[in-house]
């Protein structure tokens, strides 16, 4: 992403990220760029325009936050867990949502700290890839 925004706010706090693609990307693409080929593991709300440009991201378990997305006008909204609930809103307001589950959605950050951490202070580290399907 591109032009990249904090977004999602929980508790007064910035939780996620919101940006631009750097060209629109059918809501299949999206999904094979951000899980590969277990994209077909994410489960979607495909409710959006046919070309996503504009993306919210929040790793974990925020699907209510699908309405912040909303508001903000954008085409997509990421977040690792899904609600019943927020369906409808999200048919309604013609946003797709990808659900990724907690694992595609968090595992990034942990790799992403465990590089920083063995690049600045010289401890090694690894990291244990187990997926659990969720």
């Amino acid at each position: 992403l591109a032009d990249l925004a904090p977004f999602g706010s929980w508790k007064g706090l910035r939780i996620g990220l919101k940006g631009r693609l750097p060209s629109p990307l059918p809501l299949d693409q999206v999904a094979a760029t951000l899980a590969g080929p277990e994209a077909a593991a994410i489960r979607t709300l495909p409710f959006g325009p046919a070309e996503i440009a504009t993306v919210g991201v929040i790793s974990g378990g925020a699907p209510w936050e699908a309405l912040q997305a909303i508001a903000e006008g954008l085409d997509c909204y990421v977040t690792g867990e899904a609600a019943h609930g927020i369906y409808h809103h999200c048919l309604e307001a013609g946003i797709s949502v990808m659900f990724a589950g907690h694992y595609h959605s968090e595992t990034f950050g942990v790799r992403q700290l465990a590089e920083r951490l063995a690049r600045d202070t010289g401890l090694e580290t690894a990291y244990l890839d187990i997926p659990t399907g969720l």
